[in-house]
């Protein structure tokens, strides 16, 4: 959503609570390639909640990730997200998109309750609104503080934000590549991260409805503290996601119910206040994508509890490898992290 000018070569860099993973695409003709793709843990406490707690070890973190992979375009998008990010769909009076600008900055303002010089703001108009000379827009704003600790620490390491979207989008970004989903269809992006899991609904490519919860997969992780592996190396390369675990497959999909339960009791409220105000009709399919997604059974366990068709998110479905050194069959089973930092690495093509 906020970008500088047009820059040639774009890296996509996701700074999530656990790790950092980064993703540099090519394309040649139609079809993406991934040129480069690394993966790194953060130590625990840099990132908290979405906020960043120690900026130099997050910089030094990217700085060694880029170095170690060999990765040289400077450039990167990156994005936010958490209760600082305000995404809203507001309706402005308008003969034409051209001449919306004044009238959506006072909408904004309105619709923000906060001065708009504490956020940096942005919005996409959408299309026509149903009322004549009116359209719907989607209004976009991240507090300053935010946004900031996030480009310091990509200047710290030597780098620059060029981009700076929100993770829902971003994710909605690599979904619509790799799926191509079918018009009309309303499809549900739960993306479940260490500590806050992001869903936004979309439809034909616009964005419905999006909500970031302060719930996520620490209370699966801690259930499986004791023979379980659900992150990646420290090399910079993706490990096989798994869980280890010796107690029979029935219990464990007990215990993994029992974990989900805070998150699935908000998911559910999630999906019971769209239906309520949304004009579209009921969720269709839902993708899940993050760490814990690579949980087995997981989707099964969400379509159970839920009532829609889940399948767990692959971005890779449409692009190519360049490097023959990556085992694909390992990338893809870790696959689910990657969704946010596809999204942005597409953002050198926009």
């Amino acid at each position: 959503m906020f970008g500088a000018a047009k820059t040639k070569g774009l890296v996509g860099l996701d700074l999530g609570s656990s790790s950092i993973k980064t993703i540099e695409l090519g394309r040649k003709g139609n079809q993406y390639e991934v040129v480069n793709l690394a993966v790194a843990e953060l130590p625990e406490g840099a990132i908290v909640d979405g906020a960043i707690k120690d900026g130099a070890a997050v910089a030094r973190a990217i700085g060694k990730l880029f170095a170690d992979n060999h990765i040289t375009t400077p450039n990167v998008a990156t994005s936010v997200s958490g209760h600082s990010v305000i995404v809203k769909k507001i309706t402005v009076a308008g003969e034409s998109p051209d001449q919306l600008a004044d009238a959506i900055a006072e909408e904004a303002e309105q619709s923000l309750q906060l001065d708009l010089d504490e956020v940096k703001w942005d919005y996409h108009v959408l299309g026509p609104a149903s009322g004549r000379n009116a359209y719907e827009v989607m209004l976009v704003a991240v507090k300053r503080d935010k946004l900031a600790s996030y480009t310091n620490v990509v200047e710290q390491a030597g780098k620059r934000a060029v981009v700076v979207d929100t993770d829902a989008f971003a994710l909605e970004n690599a979904f619509e590549m790799s799926y191509q989903p079918p018009r009309d269809q309303v499809v549900a992006l739960v993306d479940i991260g260490a500590s806050t899991t992001n869903i936004n609904i979309v439809c034909d490519g616009v964005p419905l409805f999006t909500r970031d919860l302060s719930t996520g997969a620490a209370q699966l992780t801690e259930t499986f503290a004791k023979g379980a592996d659900l992150g990646s190396s420290t090399t910079g390369q993706p490990e096989r996601g798994r869980v280890e675990n010796e107690a029979p497959s029935e219990v464990r999909a007990a215990q993994i119910r029992l974990a989900l339960e805070p998150l699935l009791q908000e998911i559910h409220k999630t999906f019971d206040f769209f239906k309520q105000t949304g004009s579209v009709g009921a969720i269709q399919h839902l993708y899940v994508a993050g760490g814990v997604a690579c949980m087995p059974n997981l989707a099964g366990i969400l379509q159970e509890q839920l009532g829609i068709a889940t399948a767990v998110m692959n971005p890779f479905q449409r692009v190519t490898f360049q490097n023959s050194k990556w085992d694909v069959d390992r990338i893809r089973e870790v696959a689910p992290r990657l969704g946010v930092a596809m999204g942005l690495a597409l953002r050198n093509f926009d």
